[in-house]
């Protein structure tokens, strides 16, 4: 859907994730963006600002995962995600790009 870069909001001084899009995004992508921004989980980054082509997510620092994993720690993980996208559902959101 784009590329994200790691930035630094001078406003509020944090770190934060911009995800920048190639295309302006539409009425319909708003509307999920504000239910996503209703979102608070542990599992979930939150959401701080839309812009007509761009979204401003929480940084969370980290490394990729590297595989494979082992199985106690692969299923941990699991269960993270799927927490997460209950949480998610319960309030009527499909993730529709889970990797």
């Amino acid at each position: 859907m784009g590329e994200v870069f790691k930035a630094r909001d001078t406003r509020l001084d944090r770190t934060v994730a911009i995800k920048v899009s190639k295309k302006e995004f539409g009425e319909r992508f708003e509307r999920e963006a504000r239910a996503v921004a209703a979102l608070n989980h542990p599992n979930i980054c939150t959401l701080h600002d839309v812009g007509p082509n761009y979204l401003v997510f929480e940084y969370i620092e980290g490394e990729p995962l590297k595989g494979p994993l082992p199985l106690d720690r692969a299923l941990d993980y699991a269960a993270q995600i799927c927490d997460a996208l209950d949480a998610a559902h319960s309030k009527g959101i499909t993730h529709r790009d889970l990797k």
